[in-house]
C-alpha cells in the first residue's frame, strides 16, 4: 500500500511566499510602464541647460520669455504637457490659429488648459492653448503630424 504524500505547512508557506513575490513584481512591473517624469523651471534658459528642450520635453519654439515652466511627460508613450507663462505681447511664431484641438493628455494635477482660449497646432505636433499669460501645450504619442 502506497502512503500518499502530504505537504509539509512549511511546503505551503513557501509556495504561497513565491505567489506572493510574483504578484509584487508584476504590480511593479506593471507601474514602471505608467512611470512620469515630471519637471520645472525658472525659465527656459534653466529649461535649456538641463537639455530639456533636446529631449524632447520642452519645444524648440517655446519663447525665450517663457517663465515658470513645468512639464510632465511619460517616456514609454512620448506624452508630453508643458505649461509657461508668457506675455501677452509675445507671439508663438512656430504655431498657427486652429478650431481642431488634439486628445488632451492627463498627466498632471495641476495641468488644465482653458477650453476658451487661443488654439494653436505647431509644425512639429505640438498643440497649444493660450489664455491671458499662461501657454498650455501638449503632445501625444503616435501623433500625425498637422497638415
Amino acid at each position: 500500500m502506497h502512503r500518499r504524500h502530504e505537504p509539509s505547512p512549511l511546503g505551503r508557506v513557501g509556495r504561497a511566499r513565491r505567489r506572493l513575490v510574483l504578484a509584487v513584481l508584476l504590480v511593479l512591473a506593471a507601474g514602471c510602464a505608467q512611470d512620469l517624469h515630471e519637471a520645472s523651471w525658472d525659465d527656459l534658459v534653466d529649461a535649456r541647460q538641463q537639455d530639456s528642450v533636446d529631449r524632447g520635453w520642452v519645444p524648440e519654439w517655446l519663447p525665450e520669455a517663457a517663465t515658470d515652466v513645468a512639464e510632465v511627460n511619460r517616456p514609454a508613450t512620448g506624452e508630453v504637457v508643458l505649461r509657461a507663462h508668457l506675455p501677452d505681447d509675445v507671439a508663438v511664431d512656430a504655431c498657427t490659429p486652429t478650431d481642431d484641438v488634439s486628445v488632451r493628455p492627463d498627466l498632471a494635477d495641476w495641468w488644465e488648459p482653458a477650453d476658451d482660449g487661443l488654439r494653436l497646432v505647431c509644425d512639429d505636433g505640438w498643440w497649444v492653448v493660450r489664455a491671458d499669460d499662461t501657454l498650455w501645450a501638449w503632445t501625444i504619442a503616435d501623433r500625425e503630424e498637422p497638415t
